[in-house]
């Protein structure tokens, strides 16, 4: 920030002023200016949060660029490490102990300023907007993003094998098929006959008489009484999801109170 040897009340110029991150992201606007002892800018307090009603953070105004044009003043530094930073009353004065604690914080993000804190003989005097006292409905530009989330419903498909398994088995049954078979039995007939003999009675012998008969005899042979054959056919089926989805909305609820 542009070091002059201007009237302290030319601090003043400077609050309203837009602020801007490194990124170019509005953080805040400036509620107060401290002047160091040789009468140039040394620290700005940014009112930060929603429509004013967030902390003021101290920022050293060393290293912050000014936008004379466009009423704005631009931060190396995030806009969330401007919100986690020191943060101190817009009327106070900034001793040597607050001072040294708001140099040590912006230390660990790069800050390489050279100003020397103040000594307790010589406080940093604060110059603050004419509405930061008691005026909290002061008009700003700022605006919060409020972010709503919801939930979105995406339906895929995924594939599985289920399969049909085929298995041969073996299964036995009686089979009846009629067959007739022919067989030779022995007849004896007896008659009576009176005639001479050509010989005499001679010693006993056996008479051996064949008799043919029929067997049934089976056989098997194997032969492939039928075939199965095998395939896929693909068919297509419609379903329709149905699922419960979250999404965030905004009520705002304002004051009716009215007064009598």
């Amino acid at each position: 920030m542009p070091h002059s040897h201007t009237h302290v009340s030319n601090l003043e110029h400077y609050i309203d002023f837009k602020v801007l991150d490194r990124d170019g992201s509005k953080v805040g606007e400036v509620e107060a200016v401290w002047e160091d002892p040789t009468g140039n800018p040394a620290f700005l307090s940014v009112r930060t949060g929603w429509l004013g009603m967030g902390r003021a953070h101290v920022v050293p105004a060393e290293e912050a660029a000014v936008n004379e044009h466009g009423h704005a003043i631009r931060l190396p530094y995030t806009r969330d490490v401007v919100k986690k930073a020191p943060s101190y009353d817009d009327q106070i004065e900034i001793d040597s102990g607050a001072a040294s604690e708001i140099y040590d914080y912006y230390r660990g993000y790069g800050f390489k300023g050279t100003q020397s804190p103040p000594t307790a003989d010589y406080p940093l005097e604060g110059r603050a907007s004419e509405t930061s006292e008691g005026d909290t409905t002061a008009s700003t530009e700022e605006e919060q993003v409020i972010p709503l989330k919801e939930e979105q419903l995406h339906v895929g498909k995924r594939e599985e094998t289920a399969g049909v398994r085929l298995r041969k088995v073996i299964r036995t049954e009686v089979v009846s098929k009629p067959v007739e078979i022919e067989r030779e039995e022995l007849v004896v007939e007896r008659a009576d006959v009176d005639r001479a003999a050509d010989q005499p009675v001679g010693e006993e012998e056996d008479v051996f008489i064949p008799l043919r008969r029929e067997e049934v005899v089976v056989s098997k042979d194997t032969r492939v009484g039928e075939e199965v054959r095998v395939g896929k056919e693909k068919h297509t089926e419609h379903r329709d999801v149905r699922e419960e989805v979250k999404k965030e909305d905004l009520d705002i609820d304002k004051d009716d109170t009215t007064k009598h």
